[in-house]
This record gives structure tokens, C-alpha cells and sequence, in this order.
């Protein structure tokens, strides 16, 4: 599905990430996880197309997409849930998830919103509402979905769990495996190692910007200071 090689990319002439070699399989959640400032958002924003690529490649079925502009890359079929969710907060429940899906007919459109509802019951009750007006837990439901009126094949999502109750954490981690078992292709950056490590399939660990370590979700599970030598599972 994703093949990323020796890509190096930043903000400006920083570089944050170096030389970075990942594979995301079709129909798997492959985690992201790192300490803070280990390059897990700013591998997201390039691979979605907001920030360039200084040497590299990314591959999306088999296609170069280097220098594809960010809204075709959306068409191609890359959906990104960005850290902080970024709603437009003037607008509905109901038109937020619209502009997620502004590419596609009006049929398309209403069938995916009836999907969306079904995975997020909450939002269905709260349609009319500003996004504003939404608790956290609420507004990253909103995010994601918002995501999936785009029908990707690769949703990029950026510290799923952040700041929300654990209520709201373990709602959206049931819709994510929900969203695999639909086949979806899911890469995940997430701060909390051992929510990431149960839903994921692989698991790749980021340390200043190179690869500290990667492979099966299951092996680190099993082999805890694999983890715990570079980030802990405290978290």
C-alpha cells in the first residue's frame, strides 16, 4: 500500500527525519511511537503532503508521489486526522463532515454520512451542533470522520487518544478496529505505547528522527524492554 525509502524531511532546512524506511501493508494499523519531537507528525505532514520531501521517496500503490499536490494526494486516496483535530469550529456537526467530502457526488456524500453515524453513533445526536460545542472525545470522532468522507484507502492519524477521557479513548479505539476489519489501511502516531501496541499489526519506533527499531506489534508485546529501552511502556 505505502512504501516509504531513505526519506529525509523536516521544516525548512531542518531536517527532523532521516533516511527513514517503512512499509504500511494493505489492511493493516502499522503505530508510529516515539518520545516527543522524535519526527512521528512531521513523517504524517509529508507523507499527506504538507511538508516537501528533501531526499526520498514515498510510494502509494506503486506510484511516486514526491510532488503530488496535497489535494490530489487526498484523490489517491491519503486522508489525514491531524494532532489537534483542526474542525472548523463555525461550522455544524453535519457541514464539517461535508467539506470532508466535498470531491465526491451528493449520493456518495450521503452514504458515507450514514456510514459515519453508524461508526459514531454521538455525532448522529449532535448534528446541529457547532463542533465547538463538542467535548474532546466528540471532536476527535468528528475529525476522523471528517477523514472518512474523503473514502481513503490510507488513514494517517496523529495522536488518536491525546488529551481525551479513557472512555472516549476506548470508543474511538473500537471504531478503529472496526474500520481494519472494513479493510482500511490505518498509520497510527500515538503517544500511549500500550494502546498502540494492541491494536496495531507492526510497530516502527522513531528516535531523533531514525528508525530505533521495527517489526511486529506482537514481538514488542512480548519483549517489553524492546520498547521500554527507547520510549518505556509506562506511557
Amino acid at each position: 500500500m505505502l512504501k516509504i525509502e531513505k526519506l529525509t524531511c523536516g521544516y525548512g532546512p531542518l531536517n527532523v527525519v532521516h533516511k527513514l524506511n517503512l512499509i504500511v501493508q494493505k489492511g493493516c494499523i502499522h503505530a508510529l511511537i516515539g518520545a516527543n519531537g522524535a519526527g512521528k507528525t512531521t513523517t504524517l505532514m509529508t507523507i499527506a503532503g504538507h511538508l516537501p520531501v528533501q531526499s526520498g521517496s514515498i510510494i502509494m500503490e506503486n506510484d511516486l508521489i514526491n510532488r503530488v499536490p496535497t489535494k490530489k494526494r487526498v484523490q489517491k486516496g491519503i486522508a489525514l486526522v491531524p494532532e489537534g483535530r483542526r474542525l472548523f469550529s463555525d461550522l455544524t456537526v453535519r457541514e464539517n463532515l461535508e467539506v470532508g467530502g466535498y470531491s465526491h457526488p451528493k449520493k456518495n456524500i450521503l452514504q458515507n454520512l450514514d456510514q459515519i453515524l453508524s461508526l459514531f453513533p454521538r455525532l448522529g445526536e449532535r448534528l446541529g451542533q457547532l463542533s465547538d460545542s463538542l467535548s474532546g472525545g466528540e471532536q476527535q470522532m468528528l475529525a476522523i470522520g471528517r477523514a472518512l468522507m474523503a473514502e481513503p484507502k490510507l488513514l494517517l492519524l496523529d495522536e488518536l487518544s491525546l488529551g481525551l477521557m479513557p472512555r472516549m479513548v476506548e470508543e474511538c479505539y473500537i471504531a478503529l478496529d472496526q474500520l481494519k476489519n472494513d479493510g482500511m489501511t490505518i498509520l497510527l502516531v500515538e503517544q500511549n505505547t500500550r494502546q498502540a501496541l494492541a491494536v496495531a499489526d507492526n510497530v516502527c519506533v522513531l528516535e531523533s528522527g531514525n528508525v530505533a527499531w521495527s517489526g511486529k506489534a506482537e514481538q514488542a508485546k512480548k519483549d517489553s524492554g524492546i520498547i521500554e529501552a527507547y520510549i518505556g511502556l509506562s506511557r
